[in-house]
């Protein structure tokens, strides 16, 4: 009888010692939830940033990565709508050929810039053309 007895106190310490801990957890998570409700309401009275303010480059070099990034998209887009005025037949053979070749040149030295500055930063382990 005293063993069961002393087993029960046992179990009894262990659960007050897990009702401490639970109203413990209880009542960081009650906080959490008031944070996140002020944060939440505070952004809700806030003016929305425009893309160009939140995506800023942290260096220069990162700044103008951005750029040719941006540009190489750009060249390629743009013969792909040259290749387009020639399946519709607004542009002839000889002027997509001239453009292309012109698209295709500019937008290859800005990847090779790419590659030169990913280098730079680290961002490229091994020198491989794709």
């Amino acid at each position: 009888m005293h063993t069961t007895l002393a087993a029960i106190n046992r179990e009894v310490t262990q659960l007050n010692n897990l009702q401490t801990l639970l109203s413990s957890n209880e009542a960081i998570l009650h906080k959490a939830m008031r944070d996140a409700d002020n944060v939440m309401e505070d952004a809700k009275h806030r003016k929305v940033p425009g893309v160009d303010e939140v995506l800023v480059a942290p260096t220069v070099v990162a700044g103008q990565l951005y750029e040719l990034v941006a540009d190489e998209r750009s060249l390629e887009e743009c013969r792909a709508v040259v290749g387009k005025a020639l399946d519709r037949g607004r542009i002839g053979g000889d002027v997509w050929a001239k453009q292309t070749r012109s698209l295709a040149r500019e937008e290859f030295l800005k990847k090779a810039l790419i590659k030169k500055i990913a280098m730079g930063m680290g961002l490229v382990e091994e020198q491989r053309w794709e």
